[in-house]
C-alpha cells in the first residue's frame, strides 16, 4: 500500500526531494520525481521539503471517522509527544476533546512503552547481544532491513510500543476494539498497515497535524475544553520516549542491570554514519537508542516545524512526565512482545551500458573507453585544455607584440581555436587533411606551419601529453 501519495500533476521538477533523500528513493521519471516505495525508509523528508506539496500523506481520518459515526468501539492510543505538541492547560482537556470527537477511550502510548522498557531491561541484564539497538522507531527498522541488513542481529527482538499498546488494548478491551494510533510519525501508518509482522495491532494511524484540522473543523479548542483526566495517567519515565535520550532515561529508572555502554543517535544521516561505523566493528557492547528524526519524535513529520519548536516541545514534556518506575498492572504475554526482523536488501538494477550512454549524452558528448584507457583521457581530454590555453596564451602574445590590444588578440586567438575544433568534429577530415587546405603555395600559413615544425611544436606536445599520461599511472599505482 502507498503511505505517501505523490502528485504528479503538482510537480514541478525542482528536484529538490531528489537532492534531499538521504537513501535515494527517489527518481526522476519522465521529468517528475517518483518515490520508490522499496527503497523508502518514510523518514518523511520529501513531505517537508516539497516546496509545491505535490506529496502527501495518505490519510486514515475518513476511515476513523466512518468507525465512529458507525458506532464501533475506537480508541486512542496517544502518543506522549502529544504533551510537547499540543496546546492545552491540563493534560484532561486533550482527553476530554479526543473524547468529544467520539473516541470510546484515550490512553497514552506510553502505558506500551512500559512493556518495552521491561523487555530492554530484560536484554540489558541478559547480556547476551553484542550490541542492542532499540526498535521503537520503524524507520530506522526498515534502514536496517534494507540497507544493513547484517546489522539485523543486534535489533531488539521486541516491538515498538504503539504495537505493544495496540495488542495491550485489545486484549483488555476486546479484540472487536478498534484501536487509532494518534502521532507525530509517517513511518507509524507503514508499521500499523502495511507490515504483516504487526499488521491488525493498530487499525488507522493519523497525525497531530491532522488532527488539528479536524478539532478546528468541529470547534473545539484544547484550552476551553473540560479536564476529564485519563484513567492511569502513566507509565511516568516512559512518557519520556519521544525526546532524545528519553528511552535510555525510562531504562534507567527501571534499574536495569547490565555493562552496556548507553549511546543515543538521531537524524537519518547521524544514524547512517552510527549504523556505518557498527558494521565496520567499531561499536561494541552497546545499547543504542537510534532515532531518524532528528532531536527525537517530537521533531516528527506530523508537527510544526517552526524554527526552535522541538526544543520548546522537548521541555515541556521534561515538565509534564512523572519521573517514577513504571506501574505493575500493565502486562502483556511475552509472545506479544516479541518481533522478528529480516533482510529486505535494496537491490538496485544495473543500467546497461547503452542507458548510461543515453543519459551522459541527454546533456552532452560521451564516448565508451575501455579501463586501461583513462590515464590516456586524462592526457588527451583532462589535462589538455592546459595546453590549448598556452597556445591560445602564446598567438595572443605574438598579437600583441605585433600591435593588436590584448583584449582583442585573446578574442581572435580563442576564435580560431574553437573554429578549428569545430571543423575537425563537423566535417569529420583528418586535421592534416583540414590543415593542408588552408596551406597556399609559397602563402603565409604554410610559412608559419614550416616554422612550428622547425621549433617542434608535434614533439613538444607529444612529449608533454606522455608524460601527463605517465604522471597519472604513476599516482595511480
Amino acid at each position: 500500500m502507498a503511505i505517501i501519495d505523490f502528485k504528479a500533476t503538482k510537480c514541478r521538477h525542482c528536484y529538490k526531494c531528489v537532492r534531499n533523500c538521504e537513501v535515494k528513493a527517489i527518481m526522476v521519471k519522465d521529468g517528475r520525481a517518483e518515490i520508490m516505495p522499496d527503497n523508502c525508509v518514510l523518514c518523511g523528508r520529501c513531505l517537508q521539503i516539497c516546496p509545491q506539496s505535490a506529496k502527501t500523506l495518505v490519510s486514515d481520518l475518513s476511515m476513523v471517522k466512518d468507525m465512529i459515526e458507525a458506532g464501533e468501539k475506537v480508541v486512542v492510543s496517544l502518543a506522549p509527544s502529544y504533551m510537547g505538541l499540543l496546546k492545552f492547560h491540563t493534560i484532561g482537556q486533550v482527553r476530554c476533546a479526543l473524547m468529544r470527537l467520539g473516541f470510546a477511550d484515550v490512553r497514552e502510548t506510553s502505558e506500551g512503552a512500559a512493556l518495552v522498557t521491561a523487555e530492554y531491561a530484560k536484554l540489558l541484564s541478559d547480556g547476551t547481544m553484542e550490541n542492542i539497538i532499540s526498535t521503537c522507531c520503524p524507520s530506522v527498522n526498515a534502514l536496517i532491513e534494507k540497507y544493513y541488513p547484517q546489522l539485523i542481529p543486534y535489533l531488539a527482538p521486541v516491538v515498538s510500543p504503539m504495537i505493544a499498546h495496540g495488542r495491550w488494548i485489545k486484549d483488555r478491551m476486546g479484540q472487536h476494539t478498534k484501536v487509532v494510533f494518534i502521532g507525530p510519525c509517517v513511518a507509524k501508518k507503514m508499521e500499523a498497515e502495511a507490515d504483516a509482522r504487526t499488521r491488525g495491532c493498530v487499525d488507522a494511524v493519523i497525525e497531530f497535524n491532522e488532527l488539528q484540522r479536524w478539532l478546528e473543523e468541529e470547534g473545539i479548542e484544547l484550552k476551553h475544553c473540560q479536564s476529564r483526566p485519563f484513567a492511569n495517567q502513566d507509565p511516568m519515565v516512559n512518557q519520556l520516549y519521544p525526546i532524545t535520550n528519553g528511552i535510555i532515561r525510562a531504562v534507567d529508572v527501571c534499574g536495569a542491570p547490565g555493562t552496556y555502554k548507553k549511546l543515543t543517535v538521531s537524524s537519518i544521516k547521524s544514524c547512517r554514519e552510527f549504523l556505518h561505523s557498527m558494521k565496520r566493528g567499531y561499536i561494541s557492547h552497546c545499547f543504542v537508542e537510534l532515532n531518524l528524526c532528528a532531536g527525537g519524535c517530537v521533531n516528527g513529520p506530523g508537527v510544526d516545524k517552526r524554527r526552535g519548536f522541538r526544543f520548546k516541545a522537548t521541555m515541556r514534556i521534561e515538565n509534564n512526565a512523572l519521573l517514577a518506575a513504571p506501574p505493575a498492572y500493565i502486562t502483556l504475554p511475552k509472545d506479544e512482545l516479541e518481533r522478528t526482523y529480516i533482510p529486505r536488501q535494496v537491490v538496485d538494477k544495473m543500467p546497461t551500458e547503452a542507458e548510461i550512454q543515453a543519459i551522459f549524452n541527454s546533456f552532452g558528448k560521451s564516448e565508451v573507453v575501455s579501463e586501461s584507457m583513462i590515464d590516456t583521457v586524462i592526457g588527451v581530454s583532462g589535462s589538455s585544455p592546459a595546453y590549448v590555453y598556452m597556445f591560445i596564451e602564446a598567438m595572443a602574445d605574438a598579437a600583441v607584440a605585433d600591435g593588436m590590444p590584448r583584449a582583442q588578440a585573446y578574442k581572435f586567438a580563442a576564435q580560431a581555436v574553437l573554429g578549428s575544433a569545430k571543423m575537425v568534429l563537423e566535417t569529420g577530415k583528418h586535421p592534416g587533411e583540414l590543415k593542408d587546405a588552408v596551406c597556399s603555395p609559397g602563402g603565409t600559413t604554410i610559412e608559419a606551419v614550416a616554422t612550428l615544425e622547425k621549433a617542434g611544436l608535434r614533439n613538444a606536445v607529444i612529449e608533454a601529453q606522455r608524460a601527463c599520461v605517465q604522471k597519472s599511472r604513476d599516482m595511480n599505482s
